[in-house]
């Protein structure tokens, strides 16, 4: 401002052609271009953040949590900012479709790198497989496909061979329910005392060799303990 008056006393004709030309400039803008800036969304509006809500420790990608939260909330209509995420496995699929390929669908055939994501809301869940970014995302369909994580159903078969001494061939998983357990996943110990937390989980049931078995499992498997 100092500087425009310092014109002015100097050249009035100087100060006129500066006040022409702001003139002109303003006219410049379009009356569209100003209802495009009033009418355009809030910039603070974003798409979910995994940010919010992933553990610092965890290994997945945010972008894979965001791509899981937009489509739930394409399929539903819940806002994204209301989900909740449970946890996720990396895994390996057996081809591009995720390993969820329908009948009339063509695959690449290669192993892909990638995620099994769980989402909650309510009492509500989500099963997702994604590849290593979130690029690739499916639904798992639970009417059509156990929702049961491949590298949690692998290490419970594994680790009930080891205690029965049969056969992988001989064991099979027949059913797969997720649970929220307490400290003790839902097996009452011998003194009775069990941590009052919710550990995400899942009931397996396990044929083994013509008797089903239970185990209580945590998310990943890193805990599995028979009930019965």
């Amino acid at each position: 401002m100092t500087r425009f008056l310092s014109y002015r006393w100097q050249s009035p004709r100087l100060v006129a052609v500066m006040v022409l030309t702001l003139l002109i400039m303003g006219c410049q803008t379009s009356p569209s271009a100003i209802a495009e800036s009033n009418d355009s969304p809030d910039s603070t509006v974003s798409s979910p953040s995994a940010d919010l809500t992933l553990p610092d420790d965890s290994a997945m990608p945010p972008s894979v949590l965001n791509s899981v939260l937009q489509d739930i909330e394409k399929r539903t209509g819940i806002d994204a900012n209301q989900l909740t995420w449970v946890g996720a496995t990396a895994e390996t699929w057996s081809d591009g479709c995720l390993g969820l390929g329908g009948p009339a669908e063509s695959c690449l055939m290669a192993l892909v790198e990638g995620w099994q994501v769980h989402v909650s809301y309510e009492q509500e869940e989500w099963f997702y497989r994604t590849d290593a970014t979130g690029q690739a995302v499916r639904w798992i369909d639970t009417d059509l496909h156990s929702p049961l994580p491949p590298s949690l159903s692998d290490r419970l078969l594994q680790q009930v061979a080891d205690e029965t001494g049969l056969e992988r061939d001989r064991l099979q998983v027949t059913d797969a329910t997720s649970a929220v357990w307490n400290g003790c996943l839902g097996i009452e110990p011998d003194n009775g005392v069990c941590t009052e937390i919710a550990i995400f989980g899942w009931r397996v049931e396990v044929d083994v060799d013509g008797t089903v078995q239970v185990y209580h499992t945590n998310h990943d498997g890193s805990d599995i303990r028979r009930y019965s």
